[in-house]
């Protein structure tokens, strides 16, 4: 791993937490307008629309209340396939067409920023193109969801990027929309560049902007990374409503910041000493996660493979059959006692995923092909991994009955005193 860091992988089918009506009818109830079911949904886009414009004036707010169920289901089959994640729906595009069409906000969702950065500064073409748009995004829905990586954009200019960034445009977000971070290009339009002071700090490090830029879309860095410029700028001067936690994905702490002003101020300024440390954690977490899960999928070369980590571990949420194990722990499982027909197995039996229908099935230890285990069906195995045991003394060892075979029982008394009776004769 990266860094000289050491983690134990362990592959577990279970099952992912999934979202619930009746919690999210509570946040749409009482902070739909701020877009806090869409936050709790893994809809971010929505949010940070619905936050800044008060649930799309209402509209998007009161269209939410009959479609929750719909967006909990969707949530939860994303949460359990992640190549969903990157679908576009054609309900959604229409709630951003009307009535935030104007400015573009439905060309932004489906991945075309260019247009919908002339949207924003010619009103959807003088409504013309707003209103063609009724009939387009059919078309376009589906076109996105077929090249769900985007289209295959020219290489950034750097000249163009210092002429939108430099000129007043730049104080609204232009060269954020050009150089593919609508985000931004969001936040500077409402809020006017930062307050001028994002504006102005980006005529300085507008060529690291464009670099960072053109290498995600060669592919060379990852656009998860988080970077110390970008996490400062939020912090000043608009870090105590949060925004430096929502850049980090501590969207609780963006809350309570947002909900108490950085904590009556305290926190803000404590934030200014710990950002370094808050940052360094959410990339080497990032980067981990993805190396993990490479690594995962290098040993499960079959079916879909969605990860989450937690504390030294990797598991997934979905595999095609059985438990699979791939990875020794440092400490292996050692028994206390002898295994025998019957009784419970120590952890690290492969079983396949119709082991219930199969009574009295010989597991193998992978570790140790020769070593078999004879168990009855429905018992609950953890994953895990188990050390043979050290070798005993014949007398010892316990003899491990084949299956069907009758136990073998001591002769009564009488069968005992016969014996003893012909022996002396």
């Amino acid at each position: 791993m990266s860094g000289g860091l050491q983690a134990q992988i362990t592959i577990t089918p279970i099952k992912a937490i999934e979202k619930s009506v009746v919690d999210a009818y509570i946040l749409c109830f009482v902070l739909g307008l701020t877009g806090a079911h869409h936050l709790y949904l893994r809809r971010p886009w929505f949010f940070v629309a619905y936050l800044f414009t008060f649930g799309l004036l209402g509209v998007g707010w009161l269209v939410d209340m009959f479609r929750i169920p719909c967006l909990v289901k969707d949530c939860n089959e994303r949460l359990k396939d992640a190549s969903k994640e990157k679908i576009r729906k054609k309900v959604d595009a229409y709630l951003l067409w009307f009535p935030f069409g104007l400015l573009g906000f439905h060309l932004f969702y489906l991945r075309r920023p260019g247009q919908g950065l002339l949207y924003f500064f010619t009103f959807g073409l003088c409504g013309i193109g707003w209103l063609v748009d009724l009939f387009r995004i059919p078309y376009m829905t589906r076109d996105c969801n077929e090249n769900p990586c985007g289209h295959q954009y020219e290489r950034k200019s750097m000249f163009a990027s210092y002429i939108l960034c430099i000129s007043p445009l730049g104080i609204l977000g232009a060269h954020h929309y050009y150089l593919n971070r609508p985000y931004w290009g969001i936040l500077y339009t409402l809020t006017f560049g930062l307050l001028g002071v994002g504006w102005v700090v980006d005529w300085f490090r507008c060529y690291n902007l464009v670099q960072r830029t053109r290498e995600i879309d060669e592919g060379a860095r990852d656009a998860g990374i988080r970077y110390m410029d970008d996490i400062y700028l939020l912090w000043f001067p608009l870090g105590w409503i949060g925004l430096h936690h929502f850049y980090l994905r501590r969207y609780i702490w963006g809350f309570i910041y947002f909900f108490t002003f950085g904590l009556l101020g305290v926190g803000w300024l404590i934030d200014f000493c710990r950002l370094p440390c808050l940052l360094k954690e959410h990339n080497l977490y990032l980067t981990e996660n993805r190396n993990l899960t490479q690594a995962a999928q290098k040993q499960l070369n079959y079916g879909q493979v969605n990860t989450r980590t937690g504390g030294d571990n990797l598991v997934t949420t979905r595999t095609n059959d059985g438990v699979i194990m791939n990875q020794q722990p440092q400490q292996p499982y050692q028994p206390q006692q002898p295994i025998y027909y019957g009784s419970t197995v120590a952890p690290g039996v492969v079983m396949g995923p119709n082991f219930t229908q199969m009574p009295n099935t010989a597991i193998p230890y992978p570790q140790y092909p020769t070593q078999i285990v004879y168990v009855h069906p429905g018992q609950n195995f953890q994953p895990g991994y188990y050390q043979q045991p050290q070798q005993q003394s014949t007398s010892q060892q316990p003899i491990m009955p084949m299956p069907g075979a009758a136990p073998e029982h001591p002769p009564t008394y009488e069968e005992a005193t016969v014996d003893k009776t012909e022996t002396k004769q």
